[in-house]
């Protein structure tokens, strides 16, 4: 009686030191001789103990095999990494985030300028040159000259697309950064309920499309409907492949058609960050497009006069224009009473900046529509994900 209570209580002590792990990387199970038994991929969770002679290697089970220490996380170990690498992503998604806005300033800074350099291409000063006649004459010096003006905007111009390509780059990191904390956040859930011993659905897969095969000997034996549960695990000889249990037969699928019943949530979720991104990125394009039409509306005020002289020269009716509450187009008229305009340059100029707005328009319209089909997507995504969870449930 007494050998039967130190055995279970030896038993007992040893169950207790038992935990879960993770694998965090490709590893292997040795035997007692070093040779490799099978191979580990990432994710498999294994029930180990501390080994007794060797510290840097974990026993399996009852198997006996050994694992290295270092390719596993526990518990514990897991959600440190985790709150690590959170941390890792929230920083370099503000730093991202402040480098858009500041890549979206510079834009409308160079566009503003690229506007009052072609704005200026029609402005001139007067000055009294004398009298003939007994009336008097006057010469007109511009603001700045046709070429200078064009080597200046074609400078811009060039500013303008390094910076552009540099917003879709950086536009593009934003929305890696955003899946890959959605991924995260469920892999941290996932992980915490397999190690501690609370999924209840560990190796359970649905199909994720519909038709999708199934082999038995290297042929495909039938095809199963998205959303059919199985029971999978990794194919022990064939990467990329699965194992699966269905109607009590054993067969392999490619694992890009099965998706983990624990990861469904994770799936849409993914889905719904990329969309929202999307539908974040195109909200900013929106609101610096319609800034961008202001510009255009504000400036081409500028060139307005209340009469034009001789010579084809008009004197500027409105120094200073609004663009908003915060921002103007001013011009410094210097120690001169007025500021002209030239006719003929201005209509040049007020043809360019038309054609442009009306451009603007066009595709201010097109993204706006883009935005309702991208909040439609959100309400469809939503409701995709509550049927499929509604098809999965027993």
């Amino acid at each position: 009686m007494i050998k039967n209570i130190l055995i279970f209580i030896h038993l007992l002590s040893i169950s207790l030191l038992a935990e879960s792990v993770i694998c965090i990387r490709p590893s292997q199970a040795l035997n007692n001789n070093g040779q490799i038994i099978r191979k580990i991929s990432v994710n498999n969770i294994l029930t180990v103990k501390a080994h007794p002679d060797h510290k840097e290697f974990y026993l399996v089970g009852s198997s006996g095999l050994l694992v290295p220490k270092k390719d596993f996380h526990n518990l514990e170990q897991s959600t440190a990494y985790h709150e690590k690498t959170k941390l890792i992503l929230e920083n370099n998604f503000t730093q991202l985030q402040n480098r858009l806005q500041q890549t979206l300033s510079d834009l409308s800074t160079i566009e503003r300028q690229i506007l009052e350099t072609e704005r200026d291409t029609s402005l001139s000063y007067r000055s009294n040159s004398g009298f003939r006649s007994g009336v008097a004459s006057y010469s007109y010096s511009g603001f700045i000259s046709s070429s200078k003006a064009r080597k200046l905007i074609e400078k811009l111009k060039l500013e303008y697309q390094k910076l552009s390509e540099e917003k879709v780059e950086t536009q593009k990191q934003v929305g890696t950064i955003l899946s890959k904390r959605v991924s995260l956040d469920h892999q941290v859930a996932n992980t915490q309920k397999s190690l501690s011993g609370l999924s209840k659905n560990e190796n359970i897969f649905f199909f994720n499309k519909d038709q999708s095969p199934i082999h038995s000997n290297g042929r495909v034996s039938q095809y199963l409907a998205i959303f059919t549960k199985v029971k999978a695990r990794i194919h022990p000889k064939h990467s990329g492949w699965h194992q699966i249990i269905h109607e009590k037969k054993v067969y392999d699928t490619p694992s890009t058609n099965l998706t983990k019943v624990d990861d469904i949530s994770k799936s849409y979720a993914i889905r719904s960050s990329k969309n929202l991104s999307k539908i974040k990125q195109i909200e900013k394009e929106v609101q610096s497009l319609s800034f961008s039409v202001l510009l255009l509306q504000a400036i081409s005020r500028q060139l307005e006069t209340d009469r034009f002289l001789s010579g084809g020269y008009g004197i500027l009716k409105n120094l200073t224009v609004k663009i908003d509450a915060n921002t103007s187009f001013t011009i410094d008229r210097g120690n001169h009473d007025s500021v002209y305009v030239n006719q003929y340059r201005a209509e040049k100029v007020l043809i360019t900046w038309s054609t442009r707005l009306q451009n603007k328009k066009q595709y201010l319209t097109l993204l706006q529509n883009e935005l309702l089909n991208l909040k439609q997507s959100e309400r469809l995504i939503e409701s995709e994900k509550n049927k499929a969870l509604e098809m999965l449930q027993d």
